[in-house]
């Protein structure tokens, strides 16, 4: 917030650690002082540098670098994106996109767990559910969940889905379970 009040990639953190861990809210004495020092020197050896999305929704592109070794976060392209990723930012690994275990890019998954890209040395991969399934348990594919949006869309009267604009699986799925039925699909992105 303070980058978009002033309009500036810099962020002014005070005059002083003890400023700063002030103006956070954070004591400067004692054990919490002392780690907050040691994470910030640390940090203070690393740069952030945000090449695009500080203006929008989606795209963003952010590097983490430190000691000549770098990481993207959240290498994204804007939905109305006509542009590419400088390749000066990609490392040299294929472009994965968002895959699931129980996506209907399954098959995919398997095989970069199995056969990792090279040089590769670990994959941060987005990872989110509502909840914990026991041992016994599955999560439902994406195959199934279009035959349950099917079987319900056979049923007459309106239907009303809530799903993440974002998780393309399921508005594929949708559209297919719509097509299968007669139904017509109407999407509020």
């Amino acid at each position: 917030t303070e980058a978009l009040r002033t309009g500036s990639r810099e962020v002014e953190l005070g005059g002083s650690m003890r400023a700063w861990l002030f103006r956070v809210g954070i004591p400067a004495g004692g054990t919490t002082g002392k780690s907050v020092r040691d994470q910030a020197e640390r940090i203070s050896r690393c740069s952030v540098c945000v090449h695009r999305g500080t203006q929008q929704i989606g795209g963003t592109c952010i590097e983490l670098s430190c000691q000549r070794k770098r990481i993207l976060l959240d290498l994204g392209l804007p939905l109305d994106a006509g542009e590419t990723v400088p390749a000066t930012l990609l490392p040299p690994v294929p472009g994965l996109g968002d895959i699931r275990g129980h996506g209907r890019k399954a098959a995919l998954f398997e095989r970069l767990v199995a056969q990792p890209p090279r040089p590769v040395h670990a994959m941060l991969m987005e990872g989110c559910s509502l909840g914990r399934l026991n041992a016994d348990q599955r999560f439902a594919t994406e195959g199934e969940i279009e035959q349950r949006l099917a079987d319900r869309l056979r049923a007459p009267g309106f239907v009303g889905v809530c799903a993440s604009a974002q998780n393309i699986d399921r508005i594929v799925g949708l559209y297919r379970a719509c097509r299968r039925t007669g139904r017509t699909v109407v999407l509020d992105l």
